[in-house]
């Protein structure tokens, strides 16, 4: 029959001090007593009154009086009530038998398992879900924040606390339009359970997502003339970042939707995916003379499409997200410049002063640079140009960048 080892007995310990019976394994140890293992309940044959006994499957713990061994502490429910006392751990147990689906006519979230039941963990209780959860949404415009709480119910937010990634199972993240009765952003945020709690709350408020590898902007024609449709394209290649403890890996997207804000109150709308990652003359209820492409600006009073001078210059920032459908956005530029020189200068400018952004986790790969000008005779009247250094666009992937004000 084994013995427990030094470190397995310090866990014992450990775990056990709060507790009378604790106390007794203790004292055993300290006494230099042997405190007996096995895999399965211990036969009466086996060790002498008052020796103490584990049961490596479960944890239970045994003491014998009288030649026969009693139940002492019942392994699980120590553990259990440990996790509660200690309101961690948080997530889910495996996030891939969790799957996520929504429905704009009926303004609802599920919230299934892949086989028969999925594990979650709400301030260290575990909770077994076998059936879907669902969560409706009110037709407001903005963010909505869906978690599993303690009763095992999916509850529905526009109010994020800290609360959702510390104490309780954060599983998505929607930002709706209400005026096109659309999601906009459908975010995965099925996060596990080995990382703890407050890591999780410091990644989140102060790094986001992060650059791992992949997600270069190829396929340019640069400097092309505005010619051809080509001239005004790219695609994203393949990538991986990190949502805290999410590794999310995506592929090559051509089709990017165009993010820009609308409104007094700058509220998010999204051009949807084609073949030109910018929002250009005809689209989204801009009209530009001439067909020139638009920048986004707030006039004063509202956020506004408006456009571009002849020949001038505007960027296009793109951002590798946690979006189901579309992992890569991109976001329309604020401004518009006389030169590449000033466009170049004002691409960190733009991305660190974004404030209000419909994800909450995103990593900029790079900014691009537009010229549009009546001359040009692509769909667009739009070439992309290249950068002081002869690169293609400014690559942001290897830069350490936070926008602004996420809220």
């Amino acid at each position: 029959m084994a013995k427990l080892s030094k470190d397995a007995k310090e866990r014992i310990i450990i775990s056990l001090t709060s507790e009378p019976v604790g106390k007794e394994v203790i004292k055993a140890i300290e006494g230099g007593d042997d405190v007996l293992s096995g895999n399965g309940a211990p036969s009466n044959s086996l060790g002498e009154n008052g020796n103490l006994y584990i049961n490596l499957l479960n944890g239970d713990l045994y003491k014998k009086y009288n030649n026969a061994w009693e139940l002492q502490l019942d392994g699980q429910t120590a553990v259990e009530s440990a996790f509660e006392d200690i309101e961690q751990p948080v997530g889910l147990k495996d996030p891939s038998q969790v799957n996520l689906s929504i429905n704009d006519g009926l303004r609802k979230i599920t919230v299934s398992p892949v086989g028969s039941s999925f594990v979650c963990f709400v301030k260290g209780k575990r909770i077994e879900i076998s059936s879907p959860l669902e969560a409706n949404w009110d037709n407001i415009h903005g963010l909505h924040f869906f978690y599993i709480n303690e009763a095992g119910n999916l509850i529905n937010t526009m109010t994020f606390v800290d609360s959702i990634i510390t104490e309780y199972t954060f599983v998505s993240m929607v930002y709706w339009d209400s005026t096109a009765s659309k999601h906009i952003i459908f975010a995965n945020e099925k996060h596990g359970i080995k990382m703890s709690p407050i890591t999780h709350q410091y990644l989140h408020r102060t790094r986001g997502a992060a650059f791992d590898s992949g997600g270069k902007l190829v396929n340019f024609v640069v400097d092309g003339g505005g010619g051809s449709n080509t001239h005004a394209q790219f695609t994203s290649n393949s990538g991986v970042i990190w949502d805290e403890d999410i590794r999310l890996s995506y592929s090559a997207q051509a089709q990017i939707p165009v993010f820009y804000r609308s409104g007094a109150t700058g509220l998010w709308k999204r051009k949807e995916a084609n073949s030109f990652p910018v929002i250009t003359s005809g689209e989204e209820g801009y009209t530009g003379a001439n067909g020139l492409l638009p920048y986004n600006f707030f006039n004063g009073s509202n956020w506004v499409l408006n456009q571009v001078d002849n020949n001038k210059f505007v960027l296009v920032h793109i951002f590798a997200t946690n979006d189901i459908e579309f992992p890569i956005i991109a976001i329309q530029g604020q401004a518009q410049y006389a030169n590449k020189t000033s466009a170049r200068n004002g691409a960190l400018t733009e991305i660190k002063e974004l404030s209000g952004l419909p994800v909450y986790e995103f990593c900029p790969l790079g900014s691009v640079i537009f010229q549009t000008g009546s001359s040009y005779t692509n769909t667009p009247k739009a070439q992309i140009v290249s950068t002081l250094d002869g690169d293609n666009y400014e690559d942001h992937r290897t830069e350490s960048i936070r926008p602004g004000s996420l809220a």
